[in-house]
């Protein structure tokens, strides 16, 4: 009887997956096209793009948009496209490497629709007020990141054979349903995300094997719904844990694989139990938070004159892992958290030659010297922590030294005297490609070593340090 059920679901999978396959895709007198030869239909409608690569929204958009171009970037730009209770916001339909990011997309029946798509990325949006929030059939390897997705009927939907996409570090919460999983999805990975407050936080209806891990279910009315007999993953293992359950008890008085062993781990000692089939071993007694990432950080000037009164200092950030610069959000970073870059002037070259690239973001020497100045520092060395987080909420943080001196000081050795003297002659009429190029003795940073820097360091000779 068993065997003759599956046979029969089996069977009505198929015909279902073949029917959908076969539908085509509605056409809207109303929608905005990006059409597979890169141009825009309408015209005159608020998207841009220089290189038929990257498509820049330039007002909020009360349309739909149907993509039929692949390998392209949507970027919203912090736009909004909004429907009226119906239709689909972006539809991604046999789409494959698009990436969208800075949208918001409300009040559509599909916000975004993904029918046989693969590498597809969303990131950094707002996804509300729809009935479902981004839907997957027939749909894998796309990747979720960084999102808001609030207030509507289903945050996700992932359903006919959705296999092997990543839902990472979002918001869910005020849903009917955060996450449902359907008809046979499998080895999809839900981690790093908060899903709160949704009437269910997931739903798995006939879906089996996926991973679920590093998650903060937290007043959710139902945390997590099972239909049937399927098994999925709610734990990384030992010591890396599972998830975090706002209605689980936090006791925490053992440790180990087996939790059985004298000491706290961060694990709670009982097992959080969904159903017999799936149980989360290791659940996390506090809420979950990424590891930051160690960046090798440098600063230029490495010497920083308190006396220049304008310019930038620059901050280049590298990373010894696999992350990339690029992911790095430059508007949330910040020196010794008091200090934020200016977001224009980031650029990504290999700035030290090990074969990897880096970011080198500026920050206002102005700023930078108050900063030094309200510590009550003139001289000797000071510690900057460098942190923020990648796009996707990955933090990351490095520290780097620089040395503080006073005006005409050359050699940083407390006191302005003949030896700083010395060092300018040497240098004398020298710039940056110059053999006898000294940039310690560019008193005023102007890139040549000239009677300006002679005068600036006879101007506080005899000077010492406080």
């Amino acid at each position: 009887m068993k065997n003759s059920f599956k046979v029969s679901l089996l069977v009505f999978l198929v015909a279902t997956s073949l029917l959908m396959s076969q539908t085509p895709v509605a056409k809207s007198s109303t929608a905005i096209y990006l059409r597979a030869d890169g141009s825009v239909y309408p015209q005159d409608a608020p998207i841009f793009s220089e290189d038929n690569v990257t498509y820049i929204l330039t007002a909020n958009i009360t349309e739909s948009i149907i993509v039929e171009r692949d390998n392209i970037v949507i970027d919203g730009f912090g736009h909004t496209v909004r429907g009226f209770a119906g239709g689909v916001g972006l539809n991604l339909t046999e789409r494959h490497n698009v990436i969208v990011q800075n949208i918001t997309v409300k009040l559509f029946q599909h916000g975004l629709y993904l029918l046989r798509s693969a590498n597809i990325t969303v990131s950094d949006s707002v996804i509300s007020n729809n009935t479902y929030g981004i839907w997957f059939s027939l749909s894998s390897s796309n990747l979720v990141s960084n999102n808001l997705v609030t207030n509507n009927s289903y945050g996700f939907v992932l359903i006919l054979f959705s296999n092997l996409n990543t839902i990472v570090r979002n918001i869910i919460s005020g849903n009917i349903y955060g996450i449902r999983l359907d008809y046979i999805s499998e080895q999809n990975t839900i981690n790093g995300n908060t899903i709160k407050g949704n009437h269910g936080g997931a739903l798995f209806i006939l879906s089996s094997n996926n991973y679920i891990y590093h998650n903060n279910f937290i007043n959710n009315v139902a945390q997590v719904q099972v239909s049937g007999e399927f098994q999925n993953i709610w734990d990384d293992g030992y010591p890396s844990g599972g998830n975090h359950w706002g209605d689980h008890i936090p006791i925490d008085v053992l440790s180990g694989p087996f939790q059985n062993e004298t000491g706290s781990d961060g694990i709670a000692d009982v097992p959080f139990m969904i159903d017999v089939n799936n149980v989360d071993r290791y659940p996390i007694v506090a809420p979950w938070s990424p590891t930051a990432i160690t960046a090798k950080v440098w600063i230029k000037p490495d010497v920083l004159n308190l006396g220049v009164k304008q310019g930038w200092v620059a901050v280049y950030v590298g990373f010894i892992s696999d992350h990339s610069v690029g992911r790095i959000n430059v508007s949330e970073t910040m020196v010794n958290g008091t200090l934020s870059a200016e977001p224009s002037l980031a650029v990504i070259s290999d700035y030290d030659g090990d074969g990897k690239s880096d970011l080198a973001i500026r920050f206002n020497r102005t700023l930078v010297k108050e900063y030094i100045r309200s510590k009550g520092l003139t001289t000797g060395d000071i510690v900057f922590k460098v942190s923020g987080y990648l796009f996707d909420r990955t933090p990351f943080v490095g520290y780097c030294a620089i040395k503080i001196r006073m005006c005409g000081d050359v050699n940083t050795d407390g006191v302005v005297d003949l030896k700083d003297v010395l060092v300018v002659k040497v240098a004398f009429g020298s710039y940056p490609a110059h053999p006898h190029w000294n940039d310690v003795a560019d008193e005023n940073e102007d890139g040549q070593i000239d009677l300006k820097d002679i005068y600036i360091v006879a101007s506080n000779y005899g000077q010492t340090y406080a």
